[in-house]
């Protein structure tokens, strides 16, 4: 319908003389040279230098291109110069033309192809059976996506006594874990101030605050391990954090104690002072959610990213056949072509962020007298590339691109959409701390005659009159007869999924 109605309003109304100054009627002879030093005159010729709208196809074809929001502006532009039929285009001639493409981009670009997105997702949702189950069911379903992020915490024993129990006492205090949060924000805000050309002094002050922050945060880590010993390793976190000071401390004695000038291991020890930001992810509870979701959806990614890898590859092969020895252009270049599998390789990784995708297409379509066609020497292109880079944005980016980011979008909305849980998220993070204290070891695993004791530190939590034992005890047992959970009095209750769900519904009845 666009392409119609643009067909109608600007065909034949883009074509220019070579001397854009130039209407149709003076566009003939030899172009004049501009300054003295040109010796080379040119013909003059009245021509359509770029995308038009003469015809349904290449009307379908640019929009295609302004719909992708790549290089789109000097389309718009050359329609708002337009002046008359075969007059020479004068600035913003006609100016309003300028709203049909913001129109049609916020109605195809962000509305309509976010529309193909969530029809993707809408299909991820029916392959996986969500949209055929009951209320129940997809609270079930729901809760599994939570509770694989979830997770029986590791507590540590504090020491009996002496100087490890006090030294204990200050690391697990909320002002040491302040102090050392506010250290790693300190240390990332003087990183930041660094540039080049900078003074001498400024760079000998940088490095002996990067030296303080240092030797903070090695004694944060050997007290830790004072106190903790082993138990100090078995947290992931504590593992990465004394990899950092670890390989900070390598660096600094490296650069003192030695004339080691290697360039190379030089920065790869600097990394480990821009890697130190990665330590709030640990602290920050949301941030720290967000990353667990993400890597959560990447086993399910994995074919998508396999499926791309093979559909690049076939392309890679594809493009070197019929477009090696296209010749170089303004776009096509030594840094851009498919001279190589490698080349070929980056520059379809190029495409497929759409990073000027209809420039190559155009240089690709590239017809004489522009290049030379004979049976000697061919650096031409073809009509082959429209349906070569057309067909790549479609497969390439609108399909397997915004599927990934389908699968991901999924993962965050059974994460966040807490309405439909038996539980919200917060609810079952007070859960997993109450377990910590019948389970310090986080085996995942406490005798089922546990539970009411479970239930009443979760209701001491919450509320601070806790329920009287004796009737936490009946209420359990009257909710197990309720909802039918397996097993309730005698096997073990893990958390798996089931018995999870056994006991959200316990406390769910009894919250309520």
């Amino acid at each position: 319908i666009n392409a119609e109605y643009m067909g109608g309003l600007f065909s034949g109304h883009l074509y220019q003389c070579n001397n854009v100054r130039l209407d149709r009627a003076e566009c003939h002879g030899l172009d004049m040279p501009l300054t003295p030093d040109v010796r080379l005159l040119k013909p003059l010729v009245w021509t359509n230098p770029g995308p038009h709208y003469d015809n349904i196809g290449s009307a379908m074809l640019s929009l295609v291109e302004v719909s992708s929001l790549s290089e789109w502006s000097p389309y718009m532009w050359s329609v708002m110069d337009i002046s008359e039929l075969h007059q020479a285009p004068r600035r913003d001639a006609s100016a309003s033309y300028s709203l049909f493409f913001v129109v049609f981009i916020l109605i195809d670009s962000f509305y309509i192809i976010n529309l193909f997105v969530a029809v993707i997702i809408e299909n991820i949702t029916r392959q996986s059976g969500v949209s055929l189950l009951s209320e129940k069911q997809r609270e079930w379903y729901e809760l599994q996506h939570v509770m694989q992020l979830i997770k029986p915490i590791n507590q540590n024993r504090a020491p009996p006594s002496g100087p490890r129990r006090a030294v204990y006492g200050v690391i697990t205090s909320s002002w040491f874990e302040h102090l050392v949060l506010g250290s790693i924000f300190l240390n990332v805000a003087f990183m930041a101030t660094k540039h080049a050309s900078q003074p001498e002094i400024w760079t000998a002050v940088l490095e002996r605050v990067n030296e303080c922050f240092m030797l903070l945060f090695l004694l944060e880590a050997l007290a830790k391990i004072f106190a903790l010993q082993h138990q100090y390793f078995h947290d992931n976190w504590n593992v990465f954090d004394f990899c950092l000071v670890m390989g900070s401390l390598f660096g600094f004695l490296l650069r003192t104690t030695t004339q080691f000038t290697n360039l190379t291991i030089i920065t790869v020890t600097r990394l480990f002072r821009i890697a130190r930001v990665a330590r709030i992810l640990a602290r920050a509870k949301g941030v720290k959610f967000l990353v667990d979701t993400l890597l959560a959806s990447l086993p399910s990614m994995l074919n998508i990213i396999l499926l791309l890898v093979l559909c690049m590859y076939i392309y890679t092969v594809t493009g070197v056949q019929f477009f090696a020895h296209v010749r170089f252009q303004k776009v096509v270049s030594r840094s851009a072509n498919f001279r190589s599998m490698s080349s070929a390789a980056v520059l379809l990784f190029r495409l497929l962020t759409l990073d000027n995708w209809n420039g190559l297409l155009r240089e690709y379509m590239i017809r004489p007298p522009a290049c030379t066609e004979t049976p000697e020497h061919d650096d031409c292109g073809s009509l082959f590339a429209m349906a070569y880079f057309l067909s790549f944005f479609i497969i390439a980016w609108a399909v397997f691109f915004n599927l990934m980011i389908a699968v991901v979008v999924d993962h965050f909305s059974h994460s966040y959409h807490q309405d439909t849980t038996l539980l919200p998220l917060k609810r079952l993070e007070e859960l997993t701390h109450a377990w910590v204290e019948l389970d310090p070891n986080g085996q995942g695993c406490i005798p089922s005659y546990l539970v009411p004791k479970l239930l009443d530190i979760v209701q001491r939590q919450r509320h601070p009159l806790a329920v009287h034992p004796q009737l936490q005890r009946r209420a359990y047992r009257y909710t197990i007869f309720r909802i039918n959970c397996p097993g309730p009095v005698t096997v073990p209750l893990c958390t798996s999924l089931t018995s999870c769900w056994c006991l959200c519904r316990i406390m769910s009845m009894l919250s309520s």
